[in-house]
C-alpha cells in the first residue's frame, strides 16, 4: 500500500459513540446549503476516531465492501471521507462520517485484517453539523455508478496499453476469473455489445453468447432466434449443445473425455463448476462410459461373479426389470464387518460437517454439496456391502446377475443378486410345466452317498417331495394354530434374533421377515428419542424376553403358544418389516395403508430445530411458520440468521400439530 504521511491533529485515540440525533445546540439550528468561508477544512484524523454518523443520508447498502478494501489496499485511499467533528459529545475526540461511509468500513476490513495499524491517518474534510446532511445528500445523490459496459471496456483498453491480467486482478482486488470474464464480454461482436450498451440485449444473454470467442457465431445464433425467445438458456443450448449428464462426466472425467478427442466449451460466466464446462460430444461420452462399465464388470468376473450385466442407470424402470432375488443373508467376514465399521464412522464424520455446516449461513454452498455428494456415496457402499452377503436360494442361484451401473453421484454402482424379470417368470413356468419324463431314469449326483436316496431320481425326488409339501399345506391350512406358529416362525426369525445367530437356519415357509428399524435409525438420527420408536421398542423388548434364547428352540416353543399369542407376534413382526421411505416426494404403496389404519403423524412427530428447520431454507420455515397461522413469526425471518430463525420456528411451532405435507 502506498505511504502516506500522517499529519496529527489529536492525540487522544479514546473511541466513543456517536448519539443518535445532534446535540440540543443544534438541533434547532438551519441547515446551510451553501459552504461557508471556512467550510471543508483538510485534516488526517487517525482511523480509530472515526465512525459512521447519524447525519449520513445512506440508511441501506454498502455494506459489502471486500472489492473496495482490496482496491484501497492496492492503490490507496484515493478520495477523502467528509467528517464532523463530534468531539467532547462522550467525553472522547471522535468524527462522525457524512459522507464516505463504504470507504469506512473498508478501511475498517483492512484494519480488522492486520493490513493497517488502528491508528492510520486518513484524509478527511471536516464540514459543520449544519452543512453535514446536505453534503452527505448531494454527494450519495450525485454519485451515478459507472455502466457495466464502460466498466467492461476500461479493463480492455488497459489491457492494449499493456497491462497483464493478474495485474489488474491484484490492482483492482478481483479474482482473476472476474477480471477475465470481463475481458471476454469485451471481446464480443461489437455489433452486439452495442445492442448491450443500448439496453438492447440483456446482460446474462451476452454471457450465453460469448461461451464461444466466435464473434460470427454470435451474431448468427441472436440473429437466428425471435425477439419473444432470445433467452440465455436457449442461445447455451444453440452454441454448446444440450449439456450431458453431470453423473456421466463425472465417471469418465473431463481428462478422459477430452484424451479421446472431445470438445469441451468452458463457460468462463458459470457460477458452479457443474455448468462451466460443457461437453460438445454426448454420444462419445457415452461410449467411453459404456466401455468402462465393462471394464469395470470384467473386474467382477474375475473376482468370481458369473453373471454381470452393464446399465447406464439404474433407475426405477431397470430395477422393475431386475428385481431383488430371493435371498438370505450370510454371516459377514472379520474383513467385511471391518470395513463396514469404517464406512460407518466415515459416513458419520461426513454427516456432522454438514449439519455444522447447514447451521452456518455463510457456509460455501459448493463445500455443503461436496459433502452431500459424500455422505450419497457412503451411504451406496454401505448398501452395497450389506447386499453383497446375500446368498440367492438355490432355485434361481443360477439365474442370478450383478448389475454394474452409474449412480446418481457419478459413482460406480454394483447391485448384487439381481434377477431378470423375464426369466424369474420363465422358471415358475417351468415349474408348473415339469413332468415326470423331464429327467426320470437319471440319478440325482451323490444319490449313492444317502441311504434315503438310493435309486432316486430327480423327477422322483421332486415328485415326492410335493406329496410331502402339499400334506405341509394341508395340516397348517385346517390347523390355524399350527400355521400361525409356523408363520410367526418364518418372520420372527429374521426379526427378534442377530443375524449372526440365525444365517444357517430357514423356515420351510417362503416368506422371510426381515426388520426395516436398524435402517430407519440410520436415515433419522433423532428418532431413537421419538414416541414412535419407544412403543415399538417396547414391543420388541416384550417379545424378545418371551421366546426362547436359541432361535433353533423358536419352532418348538411356538407350536405350544395359542391363537391369541401367535396372533400378537405376528402383528409385531409384519410391522417392523413395513418400508415406506422415500428419497423424494412420490405416490407410495404405503400411502393408502396410511388411510386405512387412520395415522395421524402429528400425534408420533412434531418439528424441531435439528430434525426439520435446521436441514431447510429460510424459505421454507417461513412457508411452514405462514401456514400454521404464525404470520407474525414468519415476518421475523428476514433479519434473523438461519441458526436463528430455526431456533424461532421451533419455539413458535410448539402445540400447534403442524407436520409436513409429505407426512400428511
Amino acid at each position: 500500500m502506498p505511504e502516506v504521511k500522517t499529519k496529527p491533529t489529536r492525540s487522544t485515540k479514546t473511541k466513543a459513540e456517536v448519539p443518535s440525533a445532534p446535540p440540543a445546540t443544534h438541533q434547532g439550528a438551519t441547515v446551510a446549503l451553501r459552504a461557508g468561508a471556512d467550510e471543508g477544512r483538510m485534516a488526517y484524523i487517525p482511523l480509530s476516531q472515526l465512525v459512521l454518523d447519524p447525519l449520513n443520508v445512506r440508511k441501506k447498502g454498502g455494506e459489502e465492501v471486500a472489492e473496495l478494501a482490496a482496491l484501497i489496499e492496492s492503490q490507496g485511499l484515493l478520495q477523502n471521507l467528509v467528517v464532523v467533528d463530534r468531539a467532547g459529545l462522550k467525553g472522547g475526540s471522535v468524527f462522525g462520517v457524512v459522507a464516505g461511509g463504504r470507504r469506512l468500513r473498508a478501511l475498517l476490513l483492512l484494519e480488522k485484517a492486520k493490513k493497517i495499524p488502528a491508528d492510520f491517518e486518513v484524509l478527511c474534510s471536516v464540514v459543520s453539523l449544519e452543512r453535514a446532511r446536505a453534503i452527505s445528500a448531494a454527494e450519495n445523490s450525485g454519485r451515478e455508478p459507472m455502466s457495466v459496459a464502460d466498466t467492461v471496456l476500461a479493463f480492455a483498453d488497459m489491457v492494449r496499453e499493456g497491462a497483464g491480467v493478474e495485474d489488474l486482478a491484484v490492482a483492482f482486488g478481483l479474482p482473476l476469473a472476474e477480471v477475465r470474464r470481463r475481458l471476454r464480454l469485451a471481446a464480443a461482436s461489437p455489433r452486439l455489445f452495442e445492442a448491450f450498451r443500448a439496453g438492447e440485449l440483456e446482460l446474462d444473454c451476452l454471457m450465453a453468447l460469448c461461451l464461444t470467442e466466435d464473434t460470427a457465431k454470435q451474431e448468427e445464433v441472436w440473429d437466428s432466434l425471435p425477439s419473444y425467445d432470445r433467452e440465455a438458456s436457449r442461445i447455451k443450448r444453440l452454441i454448446a449443445g444440450d449439456v450431458v449428464e453431470a453423473r456421466l462426466v463425472q465417471f469418465v472425467g473431463l481428462a478422459a473425455y477430452e484424451a479421446a478427442g472431445g470438445e469441451v466449451l468452458r463457460d468462463l460466466f458459470a457460477q458452479d463448476d457443474e455448468n462451466a464446462a460443457r461437453l460438445t460430444n454426448p454420444l462419445l461420452l457415452t461410449r467411453l462410459a459404456t466401455e468402462r462399465l465393462g471394464q469395470e464388470a470384467k473386474a467382477l468376473v474375475a473376482q468370481g461373479v458369473v453373471n454381470v450385466v452393464t446399465l447406464l442407470r439404474f433407475g426405477y424402470s431397470e430395477q422393475q426389470a431386475y428385481p431383488k432375488a430371493p435371498v438370505s443373508e450370510r454371516a459377514p467376514t472379520p474383513d467385511e464387518l471391518a470395513e463396514a465399521e469404517r464406512l460407518s464412522a466415515a459416513l458419520q464424520e461426513v454427516e456432522e460437517k454438514l449439519f455444522a455446516l447447514q447451521d452456518d449461513d455463510d457456509a460455501d454452498e459448493k463445500e455443503v454439496e461436496k459433502l452431500e455428494a459424500e455422505v450419497v456415496r457412503l451411504q451406496d457402499v454401505l448398501a452395497a456391502l450389506e447386499e453383497a452377503r446375500g446368498v440367492a436360494d438355490p432355485e434361481v442361484a443360477h439365474l442370478v446377475v450383478a448389475v454394474v451401473s452409474i449412480g446418481q453421484s457419478g459413482a460406480l454402482q454394483v447391485n448384487h443378486n439381481r434377477i431378470r424379470k423375464e426369466d424369474l417368470q420363465a422358471t415358475f413356468k417351468r415349474a408348473k410345466g415339469r413332468s415326470a419324463d423331464a429327467g426320470e431314469g437319471t440319478e440325482a449326483p451323490g444319490a449313492g452317498d444317502d441311504a434315503d436316496g438310493v435309486g432316486i431320481s430327480q423327477a422322483l425326488c421332486a415328485s415326492l417331495t410335493a406329496h410331502r409339501t402339499m400334506a405341509i399345506q394341508a395340516i397348517l391350512a385346517q390347523d390355524p394354530q399350527k400355521g400361525l406358529a409356523a408363520l410367526a416362525h418364518a418372520l420372527a426369525l429374521g426379526v427378534l434374533y442377530d443375524v449372526m445367530s440365525t444365517y444357517q437356519l430357514r423356515s420351510a415357509l417362503g416368506v422371510r421377515g426381515g426388520s426395516t428399524v436398524s435402517r430407519l435409525h440410520d436415515l433419522a438420527d433423532d428418532l431413537q428419542d421419538s414416541a414412535a420408536a419407544q412403543a415399538l421398542q417396547a414391543h420388541l423388548d416384550r417379545w424378545r424376553a418371551r421366546v426362547p434364547a436359541q432361535p433353533a428352540e423358536l419352532l418348538g416353543w411356538l407350536l405350544q403358544q395359542p391363537i391369541s399369542a401367535l396372533v400378537d407376534l405376528l402383528s409385531v413382526c409384519a410391522a417392523v418389516t413395513v418400508d415406506a421411505v422415500q428419497s423424494v416426494p412420490a405416490l407410495h404403496p404405503a400411502d393408502e395403508l396410511v388411510g386405512r389404519i387412520g395415522l395421524d403423524m402429528a400425534d408420533w412427530w412434531a418439528p424441531t430445530q435439528a430434525g426439520f428447520f435446521a436441514r431447510v431454507s429460510k424459505a421454507t420455515i417461513s412457508e411452514a411458520l405462514t401456514e400454521a397461522g404464525k404470520t407474525e413469526a414468519a415476518g421475523q425471518l428476514g433479519k434473523l440468521k438461519k441458526g436463528e430463525a430455526a431456533a424461532l420456528a421451533e419455539q413458535q411451532m410448539q402445540g400447534s400439530r403442524w407436520i409436513p405435507k409429505l407426512m400428511r
